[in-house]
């Protein structure tokens, strides 16, 4: 990368270019809701299938 390419903050200094796209807070939260709930439906299931 080139120092053309290369992006500078306010004070002149480069910006750390992130190539990975990172998903806010809330998305890793209800995800990791969505897992628990999946995770305590299927136990309820399995402890009703199972004496």
């Amino acid at each position: 990368m080139s120092k053309e390419d290369m992006r500078l903050d306010e004070t002149g200094r480069p910006v750390e270019q992130d190539e990975g796209r990172r998903l806010p807070g809330w998305v890793y939260a209800l995800l990791l809701g969505l897992l628990v709930v999946i995770l305590l439906g299927v136990e309820s299931i399995l402890n009703r299938l199972l004496p």
